[in-house]
């Protein structure tokens, strides 16, 4: 296993942010990890632009750009890269094609995760819609050490902030050992990424950065959907509302799994993260409805 870090980089049609992201990664302050460029099939200029800056590049950063055999969907994709080509190394971390990354983001997060010996260390983050476009979110709450397990994982459940915990630095075989709840287990196709880092949290030491090195960009998932007719927008979403119980549920119910499965808290404290799962089933639903019907009327 080599002590190099693998950046895995997915992608797919990200021809207008890909630039961005990367030329982020070549001006990282330390330079010894390897950048794995993993195309899932783009139908535009993407693996063109990739195979571009490959050329270019003139850093000590060995970069492969790899194109899929196939169309996958994302968490299969990112499945795929890791365990064929991040696995060997020590350290890993998975991004997307439209982040943005400080100079000190790689340094000051290796610099952590080693002192401290921790299985995963993030960072503070915030917003951003271009490149001049920044915006502060709250970086609450915090998964770290000096809590415990139990606590970590109530303040998740409460709060459901993943990012940006699942673009910090993992520990490769912490990473891998989590990676089978990692997956859609229902219709929707979401919070795939929820019992992977639920699981992840009951299982492993974090460590966090309060320094803003990381910038996620702003899907306007809400914005995007609206350019479809307004009709069929309304009955999506009267459709969606009408299962949102029923796959709230079943992530309640996987979650649940997790937590009396776990060895490292004891049966009082799974007991008091259950209330904790089906108080915010409730809440979560009736919120997540709320939401989207206001942005629909808005």
């Amino acid at each position: 296993m080599t002590s190099k870090i693998g950046m895995g980089l997915l992608v797919w049609n990200g021809e207008k942010t890909i630039r961005t992201t990367i030329n982020s990664l070549l001006k990282q302050s330390i330079q010894n990890f390897d950048l794995i460029i993993f195309d899932n099939r783009s139908t535009d200029n993407t693996l063109k632009i990739a195979n571009e800056i490959k050329k270019k590049n003139k850093t000590k950063i060995k970069i492969k750009v790899i194109k899929d055999y196939k169309r996958r969907k994302l968490v299969n994709s990112q499945k795929f890269l890791i365990k064929n080509y991040l696995k060997k190394y020590k350290y890993i971390c998975v991004i997307s094609d439209d982040d943005f990354y400080h100079p000190r983001f790689l340094e000051t997060l290796q610099k952590k995760i080693t002192q401290d010996n921790l299985s995963m260390v993030y960072c503070g983050y915030n917003h951003f819609k271009s490149k001049n476009n920044f915006y502060k979110v709250k970086n609450y709450p915090i998964y770290d050490q000096s809590s415990s397990y139990f606590y970590n994982l109530s303040k998740f459940i409460l709060h459901r902030n993943m990012v940006p915990a699942f673009f910090g630095i993992f520990l490769s075989e912490k990473y891998i050992s989590s990676l089978k709840y990692f997956y859609y287990y229902d219709k929707t196709e979401s919070n795939y990424d929820t019992l992977f880092l639920a699981h992840f949290l009951l299982n492993n030491k974090i460590g966090y950065v309060k320094k803003v090195l990381f910038s996620y960009r702003d899907k306007d998932r809400y914005n995007i959907q609206k350019k479809r007719k307004h009709r069929v927008y309304i009955l999506n979403e009267l459709k969606t509302s009408l299962f949102i119980f029923v796959y709230q549920f079943n992530l309640s119910k996987n979650l649940a799994k997790i937590t009396f499965e776990n060895k490292n808290i004891n049966f009082l404290n799974k007991l008091l993260i259950f209330f904790l799962i089906v108080i915010t089933y409730f809440q979560k639903s009736i919120s997540f409805i709320v939401r989207r019907f206001y942005a629909l009327i808005n």
